[in-house]
C-alpha cells in the first residue's frame, strides 16, 4: 500500500486527477449558475453605483468628479464584492464593497493603476509628526464622503504630480517599519495591520 501511494505521488497522478476534477466542477458551476452570478453582480453594481452617486453628489459637484463607467468590472468577482471608480481632476477613488466591508483606494489620475489605501496615504505624509486621526474602517459611504470633504486638499496634494514621489516614499517607509513601530502607530490611529 505504501509503495502504491509513493508511486502516485512520484508521478503526480494525484495532482493531475484532482486538477481534472476541479476543472470539471468549475465548468459545471459556470454552466449552471454563470448567468445567475452575472445578473446578481450587475444588480449589486447598479445598486452600489446609485449609493455612491447619492453619497458623493456634493463632492462631485464641488470638485468636478464623475463615476467612470465599467471600471472595476474587470476585478475578480468574489462573493458579493463590487467596485466603483470615481474620477476627479487629479484624483481617482475606488470604492470596494462586499461582505459588509467598505474599502477605499486612491490613485493619481496620471497613474490610474497605482492604487493605495486612502488611510495609508494620509498617514504617509505625517511620519515625522503625530498623525491626524484616521478611521480604522469605514462603515458607510457617508463616512468616506465626510473624510474626503474634510481632508480633500491634503489628499489632492499628496497625489499631485509634484508631491507624489514623496508620498510614495512615505508609503514605502510605512510598510518597511518594524512591526512594533507599525503597532504603535496602529494603537494611536487604528489603521495599520500587524
Amino acid at each position: 500500500m505504501g509503495q502504491d501511494f509513493n508511486r502516485i505521488e512520484k508521478y503526480g497522478i494525484g495532482n493531475w486527477f484532482l486538477h481534472g476534477i476541479g476543472t470539471i466542477i468549475a465548468r459545471l458551476y459556470r454552466l449552471l449558475f454563470g448567468r445567475l452570478d452575472e445578473r446578481s453582480y450587475q444588480r449589486n453594481r447598479k445598486r452600489f453605483t446609485r449609493e455612491v452617486k447619492d453619497a458623493f453628489s456634493a463632492l462631485m459637484l464641488r470638485h468636478g468628479g464623475g463615476i467612470v463607467p465599467h471600471e472595476g468590472e474587470e476585478l475578480p468577482r468574489a462573493f458579493d464584492y463590487v467596485a466603483v471608480t470615481v474620477e476627479f481632476e487629479h484624483v481617482r477613488i475606488r470604492l470596494i464593497s462586499g461582505r459588509e466591508e467598505l474599502g477605499v483606494r486612491v490613485a493619481p489620475s496620471r497613474a490610474p493603476k497605482d492604487w493605495q489605501d486612502i488611510r495609508m496615504v494620509l498617514l504617509a505624509n505625517h511620519l515625522s509628526e503625530q498623525p491626524p486621526p484616521v478611521p480604522a474602517r469605514f462603515d458607510t459611504l457617508s463616512d468616506v464622503a465626510e473624510l474626503l470633504s474634510s481632508r480633500w486638499e491634503e489628499i489632492s496634494s499628496a497625489l499631485a504630480e509634484s508631491n507624489y514621489e514623496a508620498t510614495k516614499e512615505g508609503l514605502r517607509l510605512l510598510w518597511n517599519m518594524p512591526r512594533e513601530q507599525r503597532w504603535e502607530i496602529n494603537s494611536r490611529v487604528g489603521t495599520l495591520g500587524r
